[in-house]
């Protein structure tokens, strides 16, 4: 299945979905965001604020705020480029689909790739910027066995 054939299935997916498990999983996940080892540990933590058909984890991103931590969502600067006003420690990431090793397949425009590939080590030496932890925010029917994945696709470190 090609990406363009599996983000119309998955979004398919999402609409046979009742908004009561929608929201019980979107529950559970702002739980397991908010207990978290590494998200706690962290003072900067980069995030989105849910698409309809994502995740709503505004509570979560609201109780973190009110445990004191620093919430960065990305600010869109170009086609192809997003920033956040610091360097987050973890980073909450959405997908329309992701696999069992933590590939991550979002919309097509490459944002989320890029930044990442931006802080990979090898990318900037000779630098402070480094690559957060990240974290992959799914609703289970996103998760699917294997992504297709090319060369500039970088894996997250686990999902949610």
């Amino acid at each position: 299945m090609t990406k363009q054939q599996l983000r119309k299935s998955i979004k398919a997916a999402w609409a046979e979905q009742s908004t009561a498990d929608l929201k019980a999983w979107s529950e559970d996940i702002c739980v397991r965001i908010t207990a978290h080892p590494v998200v706690m540990a962290a003072e900067r933590i980069a995030a989105f604020w849910p698409l309809p058909d994502e995740p709503d984890i505004r509570w979560a991103l609201l109780e973190l705020k009110h445990r004191g931590k620093q919430i960065l969502l990305p600010e869109i600067i170009s086609d192809t480029e997003m920033t956040f006003d610091a360097e987050p420690q973890v980073m909450l990431t959405p997908g329309l689909a992701f696999d069992r090793q933590c590939n991550r397949m979002g919309r097509g425009r490459g944002y989320y790739d890029r930044w990442l590939c931006s802080r990979a080590a090898d990318a900037m030496p000779n630098t402070t910027l480094c690559k957060p932890y990240t974290i992959g925010i799914c609703f289970p029917y996103q998760i699917i066995d294997n992504l297709p994945v090319d060369e500039h696709d970088m894996p997250l470190d686990e999902l949610i």
